[in-house]
């Protein structure tokens, strides 16, 4: 029976593709209030020897008040897409884990290959930034059939 040789120590390597895609969407907020103010009065003189006498006024006064707020936000997605390949000698246990703006983790991957994922972040007026961390952190760690291993990280961040 075949068995792997596993003499050499494995190779790791892994690298973080960055996109950001931005939604803004445009919200306004338009309030008006309107007051009206109306004031009715008579009066009525009766003078001796003198006809009666009446007197009606009214008169009324229109008040608007107006609230305008811009409401704008901005709908901002995030994608890391991770590479990695693994070279070794036999059997390979490849362990990928991603941490910081995205959780994430597999074993027993193979050799090569990527993934996708994405963070979403609604960003508000007046300095449209994101109040968490969009840092990612990737970990590649490979082990042959003896136990060694090559471990790697990669780190990017959007701005």
């Amino acid at each position: 029976m075949y068995e792997p040789l596993c003499c050499c120590p494995p190779t790791a390597s892994v690298y973080i593709e960055t996109s950001s895609r931005a939604v803004f969407v445009e919200n306004e907020i338009d309030m008006k209030r309107r007051l009206m103010v109306r004031a009715d009065s008579n009066a009525s003189v009766n003078p001796p020897s003198g006809p009666d006498v009446n007197a009606d006024g009214s008169g009324g006064s229109q008040l608007d008040e107006g609230t305008f707020k811009k409401q704008g936000k901005v709908y901002r997605t995030d994608c890391y897409t991770v590479h990695w390949h693994a070279h070794g000698d036999g059997p390979l246990r490849v362990r990928l884990t991603l941490n910081g703006a995205v959780s994430w983790s597999a074993d027993w991957l193979p050799t090569s290959g990527k993934t996708a994922v994405s963070a979403n972040h609604l960003l508000e007026p007046p300095d449209y930034s994101p109040r968490v961390t969009t840092r990612v952190t990737a970990r590649l760690e490979v082990f042959n059939c003896q136990q060694q291993r090559a471990c790697i990280d990669q780190q990017v961040s959007i701005p």
